[in-house]
């Protein structure tokens, strides 16, 4: 069987972390977290099922996500749903949470 090449002195654009729940330690995610500082606009994705509690690389991912402030706004009337940019109809939102929720139907109620 061949030698895993190691992770340290790569210069990715773009990284995929997989099943990051399974994974026994934070060793991978960090040698390519640090990898990813070496090339303006570089990105990170991590691809998990539910992992086993917060003592693990990705609860304590998740722990750390979860702690960043608010850096997004959120529109309480959806524009799909005729809302505005108006200040009355804006509120400050999870960044992860806001992005990764789908556009909300165009249909009003």
């Amino acid at each position: 069987m061949p030698r895993p090449r190691p992770l340290h002195g790569l210069t990715p654009s773009l990284a995929i972390v997989d099943e990051l729940h399974a994974h026994p330690n934070d060793q991978v995610y960090l040698a390519v977290l640090t990898a990813l500082a070496k090339r303006r606009g570089s990105k990170l994705l991590v691809i998990s099922s539910a992992g086993q509690g917060a003592d693990t690389p990705l609860g304590r991912l998740r722990t750390r996500a979860l702690a960043k402030p608010a850096t997004d706004v959120d529109h309480i009337l959806p524009v799909i749903q005729v809302g505005t940019d108006h200040p009355d109809n804006l509120r400050a939102g999870c960044a992860h949470c806001n992005r990764s929720r789908r556009p909300r139907s165009s249909s009003l109620r």
